[in-house]
């Protein structure tokens, strides 16, 4: 890092992010409707590029940005190693009666998947992995390492998300607090930021279609505790179990960079 970055606290340099992301969520849901959520999510992706640079000072590698050629790999990485998994767990409710496929595709279905897709990538996924799994996360490992790192960003993320209007019951803060835990593991073991943006995308598309009845895929959308398995512990533990053995046994998966040095 540069000296004039290190003029401005530390506090200040996490506080920006995440705040200025709380209201640009706020006030994006209080409009309301997809525009205005991929309004807010551009106007989060600025904020959080503006932060890494001007703020943290940080280059594009250290603050989880690797050039392209080594950012897909990470992508696929994350967005198949949850979705796999999650796949096997929906044919298994399915199977169980946990939850229930439409007979019949609704009128305008695809119109529904694409804007489910366009609202995961440019309002949830990518700009909130920029600010949580970049920008604060690059902050928080100037003073801190390892699963103290991950812990931090995670409560930091799951705190975002309860004040969002997201998360509004302890049980759900306390998953909030799980994925963000699991996206920043996912974070440090690859050293780059598409890996959860990956994961975070594959999360958001089948929770969007399949764990809610609203888009119509399903009639029966799973209860509580089948959700949480399907869409929750099942996929995260597989997914990150894949990625970690993943980085062990193939060398360059991992990038750079000190905050990578949790495992092994």
């Amino acid at each position: 890092m540069t000296g004039p970055a290190r003029s401005v606290p530390l506090i200040i340099r996490l506080a920006v992010p995440w705040a200025g992301a709380l209201l640009i969520m706020l006030a994006a849901v209080r409009i309301g409707g997809p525009v205005a959520a991929v309004i807010g999510g551009a106007l989060t992706v600025g904020l959080a590029l503006l932060t890494i640079r001007l703020l943290g000072r940080h280059d594009w590698p250290a603050a989880g940005l690797p050039p392209w050629p080594k950012a897909w790999p990470h992508l696929l990485l994350g967005f198949l190693g949850w979705l796999v998994p999650c796949t096997v767990m929906v044919i298994i409710g399915a199977l169980s009666g946990w939850l229930r496929f439409a007979p019949a595709l609704p009128p305008g279905v695809l119109g529904v998947i694409a804007i489910q897709v366009a609202v995961a990538v440019l309002a949830q996924a990518l700009p909130q992995e920029l600010i949580f799994r970049s920008a604060i996360f690059a902050g928080l490992s100037e003073r801190f390492g390892g699963w103290t790192l991950i812990l931090l960003q995670g409560v930091l993320y799951g705190a975002f998300l309860f004040l969002a209007g997201g998360l509004r019951d302890p049980l759900g803060a306390g998953f909030g607090i799980g994925v963000g835990i699991a996206l920043g593991f996912l974070r440090a073991i690859t050293g780059s930021v598409w890996a959860p943006v990956g994961m975070h995308l594959a999360y958001r598309l089948a929770t969007g279609l399949i764990g809610t009845a609203d888009p119509g895929l399903v009639t029966e959308a799973p209860g509580l505790l089948p959700g949480m398995l399907i869409f929750g512990a099942v996929p995260f533990a597989v997914a990150l179990t894949f990625g970690e053995t993943l980085v062990r046994i193939i060398p360059g998966l991992s990038a750079a960079g000190r905050v990578t040095k949790i495992v092994g």
